[in-house]
């Protein structure tokens, strides 16, 4: 067996093992970064809500979830900077909508910060189960398309 050979080998093993051990592989981890807009912190109360939503969308089949618990949560404060921005480094973002008196100047806020830091156009719209389409839900997605031309996607509960 000659050296290179001897190297394939050695790699294919090694993915294998990092497979069979749910070690997600360097591309794969990277396409599982999750920026939330609104998420104050990384505290495990804040990023279980988050996880929290995505185990509910994989029991109902989602299949673009795959393991909820693989996604890489990175909040992004509603005071964050440019800085912060460059720091995520997330592919997806959502907005993550509290269910309190102050839920829809935070979204607004959240929205409008996701558009100051050039994020992406369309959005995931997290948040606790039980909040109604009718209402919040469809007051945000219609700010986030009339104000800021993001499209806020609001999946059923």
């Amino acid at each position: 067996m000659d050296q290179a050979a001897s190297l394939r080998a050695w790699a294919l093993e090694k993915a294998r093992n990092a497979q069979q051990e749910g070690e997600p592989r360097a591309a794969e981890s990277d396409n599982r970064k999750l920026v939330v807009a609104g998420l104050e912190t990384a505290s495990p109360g804040e990023t279980d809500r988050v996880h929290g939503r995505l185990q509910a969308w994989e029991a109902q089949g989602a299949a673009w979830v795959g393991q909820s618990r693989d996604w890489l949560v990175i909040p992004l404060g509603l005071s964050a900077t440019s800085i912060d921005r460059a720091q995520c480094g997330g592919r997806h973002w959502a907005l993550w909508i509290d269910n309190d008196i102050r839920a829809f100047d935070k979204g607004y806020r959240g929205l409008k910060l996701i558009n100051s830091l050039g994020g992406p156009r369309q959005i995931l719209a997290l948040h606790e189960p039980g909040i109604r389409r009718k209402g919040l839900l469809d007051n945000l997605i219609t700010v986030a398309t009339a104000y800021f031309g993001i499209q806020l996607v609001a999946l059923a509960n």
